[in-house]
């Protein structure tokens, strides 16, 4: 092979790559916050999928949130007897799916409409004292999908302050574009230190951003201008 075509093939094979780390779907954290009660729930843009990872589904703010034992197996104690300041919202967070052993482990999230921007917020708490140590636990959150591209990784804590009144654990709400490579979230227990991934609670919301009026006018007309530009031309 001579020198040009193997800098051509060097040159594809980069574009290659570049175009799969540009087209990863994986999921963008924004800050992690304290669940203080039903207020944090997110509202922005339109429900896509709600889900409780117990046995109950449970309408929160308008919307329900289907039960779903994604993971197999069922705890419906996390609260530890704590209430929050809303009779749905803390049977969501008394709730929580769990399963895959100390290692990683995913749910798939669905299929997204490509070119839309979509929202997800996840909630852990586990405000047990029924053993030592359940209330300290730490779940680690991150995401993959079809490329294989990994995303970020964002930490959220059991019970923050050891204590059955608020902050019931905490949550995180983080965003991506779908481009055809739909996110998986990937979950483990924080440095393997217990035995189970656990989630109390997910949604997936659909934030893509409504044009402007005069954004729409401004595509309106050059519309309207390149359709009279051609048939000028003729």
């Amino acid at each position: 092979m001579t020198s040009n075509k193997k800098s051509i093939a060097t040159f594809i094979a980069s574009a290659a790559l570049l175009t799969a780390a540009a087209n990863a779907a994986v999921i963008t954290w924004g800050s992690v916050e304290d669940t203080t009660g039903i207020s944090v729930v997110s509202t922005n843009g339109t429900l896509v999928s709600a889900y409780n990872g117990g046995a109950s589904s449970v309408v929160i703010n308008g919307d329900t949130w289907v039960a779903n034992n994604v993971l197999g197996s069922l705890q419906a104690s996390m609260m530890g007897g704590g209430t929050t300041d809303d009779t749905d919202f803390t049977t969501l967070l008394t709730q929580a799916t769990f399963g895959g052993g100390s290692g990683q482990t995913s749910i798939d999230l669905g299929t997204f409409v490509v070119g839309r921007t979509y929202e997800i917020q996840i909630f852990f708490v586990d405000q047990r004292t029924t053993s030592t140590g359940l209330n300290d636990r730490v779940m680690a959150y991150s995401s993959t999908d079809s490329t294989g591209a990994i995303g970020d990784t964002v930490l959220l804590e059991a019970d923050p302050n050891n204590s059955l009144d608020s902050p019931y654990g905490q949550y995180v709400i983080g965003t991506f574009t779908a481009d055809g490579s739909d996110p998986d979230l990937v979950l483990q227990p924080y440095l393997a230190s217990f035995g189970n991934s656990h989630i109390a609670a997910w949604q997936i919301r659909d934030i893509t951003a409504v044009p402007e009026p005069s954004g729409v006018a401004l595509l309106s007309f050059s519309a309207f201008a390149l359709a009279f530009i051609r048939r000028v031309k003729r």
